[in-house]
């Protein structure tokens, strides 16, 4: 945003017949009050201050969505939404003006709004009964949702600052701060006459400051920041319509109002308890993953921050990943000597080309390669440059070099400032060979870092279910529930924790939240999971029928504990068989081999009849072939999954 826009931005306006705020993101126009998203604001905005000229259609998408994917449908829904709330009826258009084939052109009169003239109740207060949104009617509420929502704010404080028994995994050491980037939190807005409503939005800046303050940040409260010198500074507002509520958040650089994260988040009936917390929790990742990306470069430019944040929100969708090259290009376009860009960029291309929808094998070679010399000059600058070796570590994962991608990582994650990314990451590596142990301690460090990384502690509840910890093991999977429900790979987990040695059914039930959530995992590994938990509630399971479901593309240590579960204990042994020449030094080999040797001494029948399992189907294994298949669950890591 230029000056100009920024000035337009402290101003109050006056436009035709309607009042505009763009501190409290209220409109008052002929029809009410209405309080619209940041976004939309900000299109008025960039409209008032061309008022007059038409103001092309890319413009206005380059200038408050800065993305070239999506910004036409965000665009015409922006203008609808401000037709209506400045009473712009069709057909007699007097505030914005559609120029065919070019863009908008804001035609009613405009003039600022002095301080003198200005009898509007202070920004930092909730908007009154005026400026309620019109379009939905009244808020309906559900039994009992109202009054959850007053509970909800008056203990959340409390709540966030105890020390609970899940606040925070036992790591040694206190959560790293960040050195700079102090975030001032602004209050929320709503247009809602609701009590309970406005309570909990009354509350979200107070819950804010608590969540970023675990999360390391520093925080400054609201109109301070000149005091404080903070940089950034986030505002939002919450939109409810029936038992639907909406809120939308944004960070801004608080020097050039540079937008540089935005989110929305939705919620109905009881989930809407949890909102405030999701907010502040998804705010304090993007914070705490972008900051750690810039490091000790804190004169890189807003737009590079942005860009920091775009990147940081794809490495959190796992379908998002394949196209973390764009991301990182665009960085690498604005600090093109930084190591870390450059270890970023090398990473994102390696990632990429792990996708089994990347082109040709010579594509992915090539991709491959070209990751490898960037990560290797990046690490001709700086030696331990922690993203470089991120990328080194992928190309030599992907090429079955598995001892060298954890040297490589643990490079990474030697230093007391290396990122959470490679310390997970290392983790994960850890557990495919079978280290679950010193895989946990590397996740309670990551945390340490970033407490809100819903897959670091994802994977962090797991390794304590594969220890055989699942008391833990779930209420780490309920912190993650709360700070994301809509994160796919936390049913993913708990299926997994389940499909062994747990409830089938429950397991079942996590599947179907798997399938719903459109996870990245295959059809073919979904499917195998389905007809082994289906298997298992048989009284007697059909064997070949789950056999031919599972063979092909499920990976081997999973298709020899499900026989082993099933009973098919010959199947199992030929699976183990197979296994690469690595797995034998996983901690449960030893328990298959006497396993295997048993089965070849006295018969897999007669070995399972004396193992005291005397039926096969939904019963819990029993005995000596508990040790093998529960052991076996219950601390193996290996394979994809």
């Amino acid at each position: 945003m230029d000056s100009t826009e920024k000035h337009v931005r402290d101003c109050k306006w006056q436009i035709g017949d309607s009042r505009v705020d763009p501190t409290t993101l209220t409109i008052d126009g002929p029809t009410g009050g209405t309080c619209i998203e940041p976004m939309v604001m900000d299109v008025l905005l960039v409209l008032v201050a061309h008022a007059g000229t038409v103001v092309n259609r890319s413009d206005l998408i380059e200038a408050v969505w800065q993305t070239e994917f999506g910004g036409d449908e965000r665009l015409t829904r922006a203008i609808s939404l401000l037709r209506k709330a400045l009473g712009d009826n069709h057909g007699v258009r007097r505030a914005i003006e559609t120029v065919p084939k070019r863009g908008y052109r804001l035609i009613a009169d405009v003039a600022p709004i002095s301080e003198a003239t200005d009898r509007r109740p202070d920004p930092g207060f909730v908007p009154d009964a005026r400026s309620p949104g019109k379009q939905g009617g009244p808020v309906r509420w559900y039994a009992g949702i109202g009054a959850s929502l007053a509970a909800l704010a008056a203990v959340s404080l409390a709540w966030l600052s105890a020390a609970g028994p899940d606040a925070e995994p036992a790591t040694g050491s206190e959560v790293r701060t960040v050195a700079a980037g102090r975030v001032e939190i602004g209050a929320f807005q709503t247009g809602s006459r609701d009590p309970a409503v406005q309570a909990m939005v009354h509350s979200m800046p107070a819950n804010m400051t608590a969540i970023l303050s675990e999360a390391g940040i520093e925080t400054a409260a609201a109109g301070a920041a000149r005091e404080t010198h903070a940089e950034f500074r986030i505002r939002g507002q919450v939109q409810s319509e029936g038992e639907t509520h909406r809120a939308f958040v944004e960070v801004f650089d608080t020097v050039d109002g540079v937008v540089v994260w935005s989110d929305t988040f939705e919620r109905a009936g009881a989930e809407a308890l949890n909102l405030a917390n999701q907010v502040g929790a998804s705010a304090a990742w993007i914070m705490r993953c972008s900051l750690g990306v810039r490091g000790s470069a804190i004169d890189a430019p807003s737009d590079a921050f942005r860009q920091y944040a775009r990147f940081c929100g794809a490495t959190r969708e796992k379908a998002q990943m394949k196209n973390l090259p764009a991301f990182t290009e665009a960085i690498l376009r604005l600090e093109p000597d930084r190591p870390t860009a450059m270890g970023l960029h090398a990473w994102a291309m390696a990632q990429q080309a792990m996708w089994d929808d990347f082109g040709t094998e010579a594509d992915r070679t090539t991709r491959f390669n070209q990751a490898s010399a960037m990560a290797d000059d990046a690490l001709e600058r700086s030696p331990d440059n922690p993203y470089a070796h991120l990328a080194k570590a992928a190309v030599l994962s992907a090429s079955d070099d598995q001892i060298g991608a954890i040297r490589s990582l643990e490079t990474a994650s030697r230093s007391s400032d290396a990122p959470a990314q490679a310390i997970t990451t290392l983790a994960y590596q850890y557990r495919r060979v079978g280290r679950i142990a010193d895989a946990q301690m590397l996740l309670a460090r990551s945390l340490a870092i970033d407490p809100f990384d819903v897959y670091a502690r994802t994977q962090f509840a797991l390794m304590h279910s594969l220890r055989g910890n699942k008391s833990e093991a779930h209420r780490q999977f309920d912190r993650v529930a709360r700070d994301n429900p809509d994160w796919w790979e936390l049913y993913w987990r708990k299926l997994q924790v389940e499909l062994f040695s747990g409830d089938a059914v429950a397991g079942l039930d996590y599947l179907e939240r798997v399938v719903s959530r459109r996870s990245p995992i295959d059809d073919s590994i979904l499917n195998c999971a389905r007809a082994f938990s289906e298997a298992r509630l048989a009284e007697i399971p059909d064997i070949a029928a789950f056999t031919a479901v599972c063979d092909g593309e499920v990976q081997a240590d999973w298709r020899a504990r499900m026989h082993a579960v099933l009973g098919d204990l010959d199947q199992a042994s030929r699976r183990w068989a197979s296994f690469p020449p690595i797995w034998t030094t996983l901690p449960w080999s030893s328990s298959i081999r006497r396993w295997k040797r048993s089965a070849k001494t006295s018969g897999s029948g007669r070995w399972l009849r004396n193992s005291g399992w005397s039926t096969i189907g939904s019963r819990q294994i029993a005995g000596p072939i508990s040790a093998v298949t529960n052991g076996s669950i219950m601390t193996a890591g290996a394979g994809r999954g």
